[in-house]
């Protein structure tokens, strides 16, 4: 293989995971408002939960955490850029 080595970039959530944890709160998730309590105490299986459900939510859900969460946005991007999505 004669390529280069990809490039490696850092891409840090300008708050924190909790940020994202509120934004699925608030972005029609359909959590109960008990289990994001648990996540923004930092109950990291709730954490996890939340996450992923985000993650596997539908399109709208997705756009709406990212618009409240742009650092969140970025490293989006920028994964798919590296993917080539």
């Amino acid at each position: 293989m004669t390529g280069a080595s990809p490039r490696r970039c850092v891409v840090l959530l300008v708050r924190n995971a909790e940020s994202v944890v509120r934004a699925a709160g608030d972005c029609g998730t359909g959590l109960a408002p008990e289990l994001l309590a648990r996540a923004l105490a930092k109950k990291l299986n709730e954490r996890d939960i939340v996450l992923k459900r985000v993650a596997d939510g539908p399109r709208p859900v997705r756009d709406c955490v990212a618009k409240r969460v742009p650092s969140l946005a970025e490293l989006r991007d920028r994964i798919r850029c590296a993917l080539g999505a």
